[in-house]
C-alpha cells in the first residue's frame, strides 16, 4: 500500500513539473510571437545560493526590472526565467502582454 502511494505521489509531481515546463515554454513563445516589445532596466537582482551533496553550489537569480509600458505607466516586474548573467541598472530588452505587464520575458542586451 505504501509503495502504491509513492508510486502515485512521483507521478503526480512528475505530472506537475511537466505542466509547469510546458506552461513556461508556451507563456515565453507567446510573449515573443505577440509582446510588446520596451527597453527595460534591471533594478534589483536576489541571489539564492544552493549547495548540492556533490559540493557543487547553483545559484537562482530573481531579476526585477523597471520600464514604461505603452499606456505610460511605469511598471515594477519580476522577469519570468531567465538563464542570462544580468547586473542592476543593465538596460535590456523584453517584452509583455498588455494583460501581463508584470510578467516580462527577456530578449536580448542592448
Amino acid at each position: 500500500m505504501l509503495l502504491k502511494i509513492l508510486l502515485v505521489a512521483v507521478i503526480l509531481f512528475a505530472a506537475i513539473c511537466i505542466y509547469g515546463g510546458l506552461y513556461y515554454f508556451g507563456y515565453t513563445n507567446k510573449v515573443k510571437k505577440r509582446g510588446i516589445e520596451t527597453i527595460a532596466t534591471v533594478t534589483r537582482i536576489e541571489e539564492e545560493r544552493e549547495e548540492h551533496s556533490s559540493g557543487q553550489v547553483h545559484v537562482k537569480q530573481t531579476v526585477y526590472v523597471s520600464f514604461t509600458d505603452e499606456a505610460g505607466q511605469n511598471v515594477d516586474a519580476r522577469l519570468v526565467l531567465t538563464e542570462q548573467k544580468l547586473q542592476e541598472n543593465m538596460k535590456i530588452r523584453i517584452k509583455y502582454l498588455a494583460e501581463r505587464s508584470r510578467d516580462p520575458v527577456f530578449i536580448d542586451f542592448v
